[in-house]
């Protein structure tokens, strides 16, 4: 599940919320088009075909409109993306929420979507946490169509094996991680060939110890990453970093 923005062709804080992402959208409404092409980021072969689906369902209910996807592989989407805005060939465009929004709203790339937020009375729909995501000086940037949440698997064979259980508090997790360890056994798997997986770990261990305000402030620049707090993130972080706790060849996996 995704979300689109339509690109404005005269000219879109947080990656998480608490545990949440959202993607966004942005639609320009000023003009009539027989044909609209759409640039998204997929995951999944079922992501596409669900893409796809929806777009011929579009095109049956308004006959005499086509759709047309793009459609790439999240990291070559992202590399994309800033010239997808700029090269004006698309009209509908996924993105992510927050503060990766509003920084292209700011540099008034990007149609608001005021009028469709208000005539279908979204404030009404969705969670004020969410709209806080899309919203920016009074102006809506984007419709939410999807999040995930961050979180762990784990191996329940393996914890019955070892009669482990499922850590509750951060020093029980670390600890758990000790006992891992001391078996030959590496605790935390990670692929971090791309970096947001490795940054979701600071979003999140900054969220339960600073706060969202705090989260909020630092994405949106308005406070500084030498700030006293980050510190004590980067310090909390350390912890099963240098105890060696996560995979040895993280850098090189997806």
């Amino acid at each position: 599940m995704f979300i689109f923005s339509l690109v404005s062709q005269l000219q879109f804080t947080l990656r998480l919320l608490s545990c949440l992402v959202v993607y966004v959208g942005l639609v320009q409404t000023s003009f009539a088009v027989d044909a609209l092409k759409f640039g998204v980021s997929i995951s999944t072969k079922a992501q596409r075909e669900a893409f796809y689906t929806l777009a011929r369902q579009f095109e049956r209910e308004n006959p005499g409109t086509a759709i047309d996807f793009t459609a790439l592989t999240s990291e070559v989407y992202k590399d994309k993306f800033a010239t997808f805005l700029t090269d004006q060939s698309y009209d509908v465009l996924y993105w992510h929420a927050g503060q990766r929004l509003f920084e292209y709203v700011e540099q008034g790339k990007i149609a608001d979507l005021d009028e469709i937020w208000q005539q279908a009375n979204l404030d009404h729909v969705f969670d004020r946490s969410v709209i806080e995501n899309v919203k920016v000086l009074q102006h809506y940037y984007g419709l939410p169509i999807s999040y995930y949440q961050l979180g762990f698997y784990y191996n329940k064979p393996l914890f019955k094996q070892l009669n482990l259980q499922e850590p509750t508090t951060w020093p029980e997790f670390l600890a758990l991680c000790a006992q891992l360890k001391a078996q030959n056994i590496p605790p935390i798997f990670i692929g971090s060939a791309s970096n947001w997986p490795a940054t979701a770990w600071f979003d999140y261990l900054n969220l339960r110890i600073n706060g969202h305000v705090f989260q909020q402030q630092l994405a949106s620049g308005s406070v500084s990453f030498d700030d006293v707090r980050v510190k004590k993130v980067l310090e909390v972080w350390a912890e099963p970093i240098n105890s060696g706790y996560f995979i040895a060849d993280h850098k090189d996996l997806d």
